[in-house]
């Protein structure tokens, strides 16, 4: 079966983050999308992230992802991911914004 291509897939997210603490963050994200086939399968994805930051330059974090999907090419439905990250900034930035509270 060969797939044909569609020029106007929809996707969208829906995101959010919390600060629990000075320096912890708890988030949480959902996507759907149309895959660019005429069939117009869905693809979801289920995230969810903690991150540390133990300075303005260095951030530690970990998450989860589960993701789903009609398309019967790329089947998903028993796909996780799990997810560390460690994010350093090296160098200097400009002057940040009042609302930063780093």
């Amino acid at each position: 079966q060969q797939l044909v291509v569609r020029n106007t897939p929809l996707g969208w997210y829906l995101y959010a983050q919390y600060q629990t603490s000075y320096s912890v963050y708890l988030g949480a994200r959902f996507d759907w999308l149309e895959e660019p086939v005429l069939e117009k399968p869905i693809t979801r994805a289920l995230s969810f992230y903690a991150s540390y930051y133990t300075t303005e330059f260095l951030r530690f974090r970990v998450g989860f992802e589960q993701r789903w999907s009609e398309l019967p090419q790329i089947n998903y439905d028993s796909n996780s991911t799990f997810l560390l990250d460690v994010n350093f900034v090296f160098g200097s930035h400009p002057v940040e914004p009042y609302w930063v509270n780093r």
